[in-house]
């Protein structure tokens, strides 16, 4: 397992994809990101399972995961 931070900035999130892409993970969760498509995408293309948390995509294969924030916190 790797955990990658990126501070809310979309170069950084990039720079964190393509360090996963060539790692040998199967399988990456990304929290919320932005403007990181083309990085979904390669990740796609090198067989990789991405998988997105709270956040919806069209790119197709890719899995997105969905949650009620606020019963998260309370419950």
């Amino acid at each position: 397992m790797q955990i990658f931070g990126y501070e809310d900035s979309a170069e950084k999130e990039l720079e964190a994809i393509y360090n996963m892409a060539s790692s040998s993970l199967d399988t990456v969760i990304i929290l919320n990101g932005r403007e990181d498509e083309k990085g979904i995408r390669h990740l796609l293309d090198l067989r990789k399972n991405v998988i997105l948390a709270d956040r919806n995509s069209d790119i197709p294969g890719v899995t997105c995961l969905y949650y009620d924030n606020s019963k998260a916190i309370f419950n």
